[in-house]
């Protein structure tokens, strides 16, 4: 009698070794600085999906170099021509839109990693991985710089990531490391390290090494004072127009991308939502919204389309009961919808407006 047994090898190690550099770097998406030729790479990805045998038929490399204060990464990915990108939030969903993400496992624990992602734009994602890769927290938030180029047939992204925002060992020169891609016009998942497809994309039993050309230094809790504040516009389609620009415009728009940055939200409310800038609803996390009817608003509400509105935002609405106060919730940031309604107002004025004029009413008599 013959067995015959197949034979699981171990990937050989993958390293990426990392220069020391006291050159500046400009971020800004384009890697024109001379230092960056001197800069180790990782390419030659392997496919995940479709399959998980081949080498990934869309090229990328991701270079890196660091000084005392800063990991830089500057990174090159090959296009079909077209990207898909379902909204411009930050801590956007790394699998419904195009991007390249990097996970670094600081203490080499197989266990809990900060990763960082971007999209062809430049939309930033940061999250602290645990699980060994199953579960992400996305309420984790850094300050760190990403900017992108896009070309016909490729994207460039070019990221600084201070030193202070992540912990590691004092002296440490070696972290675990990994890029991936979501490739969603290509219909392809790729990683720098190949992961059979029985696993997780995310598992870090799968990972590379990152050798520092110098131990690095002490890692240092950064500290931020981030106040909190409120801001409340009515009739934002005055402050924010779809077309054209007001002085408010630029400020507002600034705060709905990177409010959460100094710790300032935003609050609007519109009654015609079809005549303001595309980045309130792209940008938005909560949304109320009452029953619409004109076409023009139910399409700029329909910017908010993602993978939980199953039926399409008009289904939604269509369904809604026919009282007053019907409305329906949507909850981007937990990808879940709720239909709602607010209460009648029962005032003293009985939502008359104001008047600081004493009204005398008189009574003639005929």
């Amino acid at each position: 009698m013959f067995l015959s047994f197949p034979l699981l090898a171990q990937e050989e190690t993958r390293t990426l070794t990392v220069r020391h550099i006291e050159d500046e770097i400009n971020i800004d998406g384009i890697l024109d600085e001379a230092v960056w030729e001197t800069a180790g790479v990782a390419d030659d990805f392997w496919q995940f999906f479709p399959t998980d045998s081949v080498r990934a038929k869309l090229p990328k490399e991701v270079k890196m170099l660091y000084d005392d204060h800063t990991i830089y990464v500057g990174i090159t990915a090959e296009t079909t021509g077209e990207v898909v990108v379902a909204n411009l939030r930050r801590d956007f969903g790394g699998a419904t839109n195009d991007n390249v993400s990097l996970m670094f496992d600081t203490y080499s624990d197989g266990s809990n990693a900060f990763l960082f992602g971007v999209t062809p734009y430049g939309v930033q994602r940061d999250v602290l991985v645990s699980g060994g890769g199953e579960t992400y927290n996305t309420a984790w938030y850094l300050k760190w710089q990403a900017e992108s180029k896009m070309y016909d047939d490729h994207y460039v992204v070019e990221l600084a990531i201070p030193l202070t925002s992540i912990k590691f060992k004092e002296g440490e020169d070696t972290w675990k490391f990994r890029p991936y891609r979501w490739g969603i016009q290509a219909n392809e998942q790729s990683t720098w390290i190949r992961v059979p497809q029985n696993q997780l994309f995310s598992n870090m039993a799968f990972m590379g090494d990152l050798v520092f050309e110098d131990p690095l230094g002490k890692s240092r809790t950064p500290f931020a004072v981030m106040p909190y504040i409120n801001a409340l516009a009515d009739k934002d389609y005055e402050f924010l127009p779809k077309e054209g620009e007001t002085l408010a415009s630029r400020p507002l728009i600034e705060i709905l991308r990177e409010g959460r940055q100094p710790g300032v939200s935003l609050l609007l409310a519109t009654q015609q939502p079809g005549k303001i800038h595309t980045d309130v609803m792209t940008q938005s996390d909560t949304v109320i919204s009452h029953r619409l009817t004109a076409k023009m608003d139910v399409e700029a509400l329909g910017l908010l389309m993602q993978s939980y509105m199953r039926k399409g935002l008009a289904a939604e609405l269509d369904v809604l009961p026919r009282v007053k106060g019907a409305g329906i919730i949507f909850d981007d940031q937990n990808e879940k919808m709720y239909p709602m309604r607010v209460r009648p107002r029962f005032t003293w004025h009985g939502g008359e407006s104001p008047s600081a004029i004493r009204e005398i009413k008189r009574k003639f008599e005929l």
